[in-house]
């Protein structure tokens, strides 16, 4: 019984793992040929959390028309963290696993198409 459990865990792991894969190939395919056009640019740097910062940012729209909001985060604390980051206005949010301390990266947020860039007012809540 319990090899079956452990089983059917692993295959549902490895169906995540190639959903996850195809989605970010399906993702690379649309960046490459083209299919957002820039729509604003917020250059600003938000402290959004005791060591925590977003920006610069930029807001392009895809094929379909919604807003693909992409930002840099970085988290200066000395503790590696998980958060959840949000965009009221856009309806958007992400989740931003293991964050280390002194690690910059980039997120990425699909927001609503009724979204007006404008100024960007990030929400972040510790995990």
């Amino acid at each position: 019984m319990v090899k079956r459990s452990s089983s059917a865990r692993a295959n549902r792991e490895l169906q995540l793992a190639l959903l996850a894969r195809r989605e970010a190939m399906l993702h690379d395919f649309l960046v490459e040929i083209g299919t957002e056009r820039p729509a604003w640019q917020d250059p600003q740097v938000y402290q959004v959390a005791n060591g925590i910062s977003i920006g610069p940012a930029s807001v392009d729209i895809d094929f379909v028309g919604n807003p693909v909001i992409r930002a840099r985060i970085t988290n200066a604390t000395t503790e590696p963290l998980d958060l959840v980051v949000s965009l009221d206005r856009a309806h958007a949010s992400t989740l931003v696993e293991r964050l280390q301390p002194g690690e910059s990266r980039t997120i990425e947020l699909l927001g609503a198409r009724d979204f007006t860039p404008g100024r960007l007012d990030w929400r972040v809540t510790r995990l």
